[in-house]
């Protein structure tokens, strides 16, 4: 609970951690299998940060040191660890499994927003986006932050990660919500980082180039 903040946050970062072992361990298995080092790193990284969120210290050590290995395209020792670590990290399903059939899902008290409202505003932070209206785009999502989205919203996204020709491209939030309800609010996107705004200029630069890198797509 160290890592979430509330019982409550680390409740829901376990069920989306367990839902996404299987599809966590599909990509990490075909990266594997297919030597692509760069795509393997990516997401090992992904799964570094989740598991010390709730706290599988033991896989985040283990993915920190596959991150590694597999960024310096040590093949050999990537080889040798790769199993080890997809034992653990997969024996979370039967660990959480109980725990996770047990709980319902807290209903959001947010209001959901109309597919017409929702247009609307998705219009209005493009044309911002397009004259670089920082301001307006702040306060469109200070907007949109009081809605709860409606399920189109998240399928939409769903697709989006999954489409052939996109799937393998890792997806950055760029935001100034620092508390940890923002954060884990989107955890189920499955984001490779989350990257704040109240860092400064150099070191958001920096943190996005070393992404671009990797062929990332950068979401506001």
């Amino acid at each position: 609970m160290q890592n979430c903040g509330t019982a409550e946050l680390l409740e829901s970062t376990v069920k989306k951690y367990y839902d996404s072992i299987d599809e966590k361990s599909r990509e990490l298995d075909g990266y594997f299998a297919e030597e692509d080092w760069d795509n393997y790193c990516t997401k090992v990284h992904a799964l570094k940060s989740t598991s010390r969120l709730i706290g599988a210290m033991e896989v985040s050590k283990m993915a920190a040191e596959l991150e590694e290995l597999s960024d310096k395209k040590l093949a050999d020792e990537v080889r040798a660890r790769h199993a080890p670590l997809m034992e653990k990290y997969r024996a979370f399903r039967e660990k959480f499994e109980v725990l996770v059939q047990s709980e319902e899902e807290n209903a959001s008290d947010k209001a959901e927003i109309s597919e017409s409202d929702l247009n609307e505003k998705l219009s209005k932070l493009s044309a911002c986006a397009d004259s670089f209206d920082i301001d307006g785009l702040d306060r469109i999502m200070a907007e949109l932050s009081v809605f709860a989205m409606p399920p189109s919203f998240a399928e939409k996204f769903t697709k989006i990660r999954t489409d052939k020709n996109m799937k393998d491209l890792p997806v950055i939030f760029l935001t100034a919500k620092n508390d940890k309800e923002s954060i884990m609010s989107v955890v189920h996107l499955k984001p490779e980082d989350y990257i704040l705004k109240t860092r400064s200029p150099e070191e958001i630069k920096q943190s996005v180039m070393d992404f671009f890198n990797k062929r990332i797509i950068v979401v506001d």
